[in-house]
């Protein structure tokens, strides 16, 4: 089952320990996966060829 849907399957038989367990587990899933996903944008706009001359037209001057 997905986070989602054990979540909700803890809500439904009331058990809060369980529910709090794949929630936190899910957003802490979410923060990873989003985190690696800025990481890989921004490096890859550093890496493109327009960044780097405008870095290096900056450093010239």
């Amino acid at each position: 089952l997905g986070h989602h849907d054990l979540i909700a399957e803890a809500l439904q038989k009331r058990d809060g320990p369980e529910a709090g367990r794949q929630l936190r587990r899910h957003l802490e899933t979410a923060v990873i996966n989003i985190t690696e996903a800025l990481g890989s944008k921004n490096q890859a706009v550093s890496e493109t060829p327009t960044n780097n001359h405008s870095k290096n037209n900056l450093s010239d001057g």
